[in-house]
Formats: C-alpha cells, sequence, structure tokens
C-alpha cells in the first residue's frame, strides 16, 4: 500500500533515526558537489587503519603459511555521536571476518572478537573496551562474592582484583567445570561443563551489553524499535540523489539493525534469551519492499508503480523494482 500521508520530496536533514539516512560519509558525492573545490573550510579526515592477523585455519599454528593480514578503520570513542562507526565496525568484524575463520567452537570465536576489539579499539575507545570487559566480568562474578561465607564456591577477597581484571578470569571459569554439587544447586545447574558454558555465554553478551550502552546511551532499551520505525515510515528520497543511492543506504540501514541491542524494559539488559534470538533478526521481505517504495516521493514514483506497471509491485523481483524506480527517476528529471 502507498503512503497515506502526502509527503512529495525529503531533504538531507532526516535526522530522526538512531542512525540517519543522510550522512556526509555515507553521500560522500554529495558533499563533493556542494563543496567549492577552493574552499578552505573542507578538510580531508583519514582514516586511522589496523592491521589484524588473521589465521588461515584455526586448528593450526600460527606460522606465515597459515596467517594474513586484514586492514580495517580503527575506532577512537563510542559514543551516540559514532554509533554508525560502532555498527560499521562491527558489521565487519561479525560478518566479513569471524565466517571467514575455521572456528566451530563459539566460545573460540567470541574470544577472538574480544581479540580483535582489543586491536581495533584506540584512544578512548581502548579505555572504554577494558573497563567494559571489568564490568561485565563483575557483574558475573557477583553471585560467587554475595553467596554464604561458608560456601566452597565462596571466591576469596584476594582473588577477585585479579579475576576482574582479567588475569585469573579465564582460569577461573575453566575451574567451574569441576564445580560441587552445592556450586551446582546454587547456580541452578546439571553439570560443570553446562555451568563452565552458561558463564562464557553470559559473559560475551555482557561484554555486549555495556559496549551497546557507550555506543546508544541510555534509550538503549528501545534504539531498535525507534530505529525500525525510522527506517519504515519517515525517510523519504531527497532530491540529487538518487535511487539507487537511496536503495543502497536503506541496504546498509537494515543490515544495522542485528547489531542494534534487543528491545527490553528502561534500566534492565535484554536476557540472553532474548540475545540469542536477536542475532538473525530482519525485517521480513514483505516489509522491505514496502519500505524501499516509502522511501521513494510520492506522486513522483510511488503512484506510478499502480499506473505505469503491468506488474504489481509486491511481485517484482529487486532488480525489476529497482528498474522501475529507475526509469521514473529518469522521466522525473
Amino acid at each position: 500500500m502507498l503512503r497515506s500521508t502526502k509527503n512529495t520530496k525529503g531533504n538531507k536533514t532526516q535526522d530522526e533515526g538512531v542512525i540517519p539516512f543522510y550522512t556526509k560519509e555515507a553521500f560522500p558525492s554529495q558533499e563533493k558537489k556542494s563543496k567549492d573545490e577552493d574552499d578552505d573550510s573542507v578538510k580531508v579526515i583519514e582514516e586511522s587503519l589496523v592491521s589484524l592477523k588473521l589465521k588461515i585455519d584455526e586448528s593450526k599454528d600460527e606460522t606465515k603459511m597459515n596467517t594474513y593480514s586484514r586492514k580495517v578503520k580503527s575506532i577512537s570513542n563510542f559514543t551516540t555521536d559514532s554509533t554508525e562507526r560502532a555498527m560499521e565496525l562491527l558489521l565487519v568484524l561479525r560478518e566479513e571476518i569471524l565466517p571467514q575463520l575455521n572456528i566451530s567452537n563459539d566460545f573460540e570465536k567470541t574470544e577472538t572478537f574480544h581479540r580483535y576489539m582489543s586491536v581495533v579499539c584506540v584512544g578512548a575507545a581502548a579505555r572504554q573496551w577494558k573497563k567494559i570487559k571489568m564490568k561485565a566480568r563483575r557483574d558475573i562474578l557477583k553471585p560467587y562474592t554475595k553467596c554464604e561465607e561458608d560456601a566452597d564456591y565462596l571466591v576469596e577477597k584476594e582473588r577477585i582484583e585479579d579475576i576482574i581484571m582479567g588475569n585469573k578470569f579465564h582460569d577461573w571459569l575453566e575451574e567451574r567445570k569441576d564445580a560441587s554439587s552445592n556450586e551446582l544447586g546454587y547456580m541452578e545447574a546439571t553439570s560443570g561443563e553446562e555451568l563452565c558454558k552458561w558463564l562464557k555465554e553470559r559473559y560475551h553478551y555482557r561484554v555486549v551489553d555495556y559496549l551497546n550502552k557507550d555506543i546508544f546511551g541510555e534509550d538503549m532499551h528501545k534504539v531498535l524499535d525507534q530505529q525500525v520505525e525510522y527506517i519504515t515510515n519517515k525517510i523519504i528520497k531527497p532530491f540529487g540523489v538518487t535511487v539507487k543511492e537511496s536503495f543502497q543506504r536503506i541496504e546498509t540501514l537494515l543490515s544495522y539493525l542485528k547489531l542494534f541491542p534487543p528491545a527490553t524494559k528502561k534500566d534492565e539488559f535484554p536476557t540472553l534469551e532474548a540475545h540469542k534470538e536477536h542475532k538473525n533478526f530482519q525485517i521480513v521481505e514483505r516489509k522491505q519492499r514496502q519500505i524501499y517504495l516509502n522511501v521513494l516521493p510520492e506522486e513522483a514514483y510511488q503512484l506510478k508503480f499502480t499506473t505505469d506497471c503491468e506488474k504489481d509491485y509486491t511481485m517484482m523481483t529487486n532488480e525489476e523494482f529497482l528498474n522501475a524506480a529507475m526509469r521514473f527517476e529518469k522521466s522525473d528529471k
């Protein structure tokens, strides 16, 4: 169905989204057109790159034959003003780099992700990343510091700092595999292996929680719903931006959604189950097609899909839909 509103043209300040549609970085060609070549206020900002050493086969030793380097952009700060920069980085690590590695164990994948994050985070971001992991370890350790003083699984005070700082954290996690029946009952686990695995998962997602809090701020509980609403109903192609560029930008914005925190109540972190379910989050194809249609100005484009096309737009392939929109674009010039 077409829009119920009569908006006929967009602008370049559609900034209601958590990540807006129009940015200088997303449309560099537009910025070049709008700036005079002799304008001294226009500065070229060079991206800082770092090199990640990747194993071809994670099961084998780190030799020259089994490693290669991949350059990626570093990040210097996690703030609500650099949300998209963080999404770009996470997308590269999670969707491009990690799937290429021969890692079958989920825990090894998260360990590798954490290790790569330590490399790509520089300056303030490096300090934030260190604090994020410390806060997550403190949360994981809390049940073991708040239990009965005579419990055989109580963490001694002299060990707490080393575990929270990370020096002994993984050793402590591995010790949980030999948990006593008292500890298993206290943590509601059936075996030490299950307990260790659960704690490792919970640690990783608590790291993600604190990272999201730095990236999205206090509204992290509702940013997913806000961004979906923005993408679905509040973007109209600005004048001068092509249909193809607009569709590519929407595709990018949609790809970020699985990296947003799952919706939850204010001041609450998502559950472990919510995180796992959200890993494959995507808007169904039918709704995606409506999103691409809504991006187009109504009178110049949307109405023509009902009057100038033999095939219903909902039945078109992505290529057919794009070609039709580009055909309307030519006639609109």
